[in-house]
């Protein structure tokens, strides 16, 4: 009997467990029935945002190739208004005020904007050239014809004068005026005492190792006054004398983009006032790379390297040789210059900002000049440095320049303000004296 009411009991435990879980299933079922509604309405949502994610992607994949497309399009739509304005320049100079020179065989040319007619030819360029200067109206150009072979050059025995407000320049590409064998001038191009020439993409030959004689380009008059000259995009090459000269009273020129190299004397010659030479680069003149002797000039991303090749014994064999006042230097560089990089000799109030002197001193042989400097202040006074760097990039071996800053002589009231010296072959700074304002901060 008392089994059988273990049973019973057993039994009962069994039908309430069952009758609980019937309770329970039923309860989820009404809980089922009760928000399938919300569970319908959010899976017809995930698919609507399925969808609207595969849509898209799909107008990514279009946009992309679109892109890519509109891409290549772009870079041919360049290469035509590049062309374009190729064309349009030669278009602008070649007016019915111009003449442009061409050569065949060995004649030259002169032929007029105005009428289309051959006004001239002869087997001298200078003859031709000479005649298309004294027709050319105030506003006209001088154009020359790009040469068969980029070995040939415009051939010229006398000395280049544009007149007053005419242009100097090559019809589309860059050519050579070469100065000819035992030609005896002072200089390829002459600007004296005239006003607002402008020249450009021309590369100018002085021939030295068979002429005596030959700057490249020089700027004078013989009164003080504002001409206004242009010179920009333009090489100069392999003169006896000075590349570029600005002479003594010519104001307010501006020199832009030339590169000149291997004068027999100074690259660069700045002697007037107000002038302005941005990105001119220097490379291996005989004496220093720039040589000013003028005031209130303005320098920006000038480079000077390799000059002073006259070597040892030379004290003129500088990047940058500063003697004029009131002068200003930004982000100039001057590298591996014989002598020193910015050498400032009897100068007053010379600024220089974010200027680099680094690893002068240096011959051809990459021998090293004790004592070389990448700023040297003798007799100097008023000098700001601001920003600057001076240092010897090479390993330990193989430096050249002694030391970053140097001054001598009868300094005073100069101000050096967050400058680096460091990494010189001996020091940073050597020998200040006078009076000083002066912070590495």
């Amino acid at each position: 009997m008392r089994v059988i009411g273990l049973q019973n009991k057993y039994l009962i435990g069994i039908v309430m467990l069952i009758s609980i879980l019937s309770a329970s299933l039923a309860g989820f079922e009404l809980a089922h029935f009760e928000y399938q509604p919300q569970i319908e309405s959010m899976r017809t949502e995930l698919f609507q945002l399925n969808s609207t994610v595969t849509g898209l992607q799909s107008s990514i994949s279009a946009l992309e190739a679109n892109c890519s497309m509109l891409q290549y399009e772009n870079a041919i739509l360049n290469e035509t208004v590049e062309e374009l304005s190729k064309y349009v320049y030669s278009i602008s100079l070649i007016t019915d005020s111009s003449y442009y020179i061409f050569k065949q065989n060995d004649t030259y040319y002169a032929k007029s904007g105005l009428t289309g007619q051959i006004e001239c030819h002869n087997d001298s360029c200078s003859v031709v050239i000479n005649y298309t200067l004294t027709h050319v109206p105030y506003g006209g150009a001088v154009l020359f014809k790009p040469l068969a072979s980029s070995d040939d050059a415009y051939y010229i025995d006398g000395t280049i004068n544009p007149p007053n407000g005419t242009t100097l320049a090559s019809e589309n590409r860059m050519v050579t005026i070469c100065l000819n064998n035992n030609s005896a001038v002072q200089t390829v191009v002459g600007l004296y005492n005239v006003r607002d020439v402008q020249i450009s993409n021309i590369r100018i030959d002085g021939n030295k190792g068979n002429n005596a004689t030959g700057c490249g380009i020089i700027i004078s008059s013989n009164s003080s006054y504002a001409p206004n000259h242009l010179i920009e995009n333009v090489v100069i090459d392999n003169c006896n004398g000075t590349g570029i000269w600005i002479q003594y009273y010519p104001l307010n020129n501006v020199v832009r983009n030339v590169q000149v190299f291997h004068s027999e004397i100074y690259n660069v010659k700045v002697d007037s006032a107000d002038n302005k030479l941005i990105s001119v680069e220097s490379g291996w003149a005989v004496l220093s790379g720039f040589d000013v002797r003028g005031v209130d000039n303005y320098f920006l991303n000038c480079i000077s390297y390799g000059c002073g090749q006259a070597g040892v014994g030379y004290a003129d064999g500088n990047g940058f040789s500063i003697y004029g006042a009131r002068n200003m230097f930004v982000g100039c560089d001057a590298g591996a210059n014989f002598q020193g990089g910015f050498v400032l000799d009897h100068a007053i109030q010379t600024m220089l900002v974010s200027c680099v002197g680094r690893d002068n001193g240096r011959t051809n042989s990459n021998a090293r000049i004790p004592g070389r400097w990448g700023f040297n202040l003798y007799h100097s006074n008023s000098t700001i440095l601001s920003g600057c760097l001076s240092t010897d990039e090479n390993d330990r071996s193989n430096k050249t320049q002694d030391w970053g800053f140097t001054e001598g002589g009868n300094c005073d009231y100069n101000t050096v303000t967050g400058c680096n010296f460091e990494g010189n072959i001996v020091g940073a700074v050597f020998c200040l004296v006078g009076v000083h304002r002066w912070s590495t901060s």
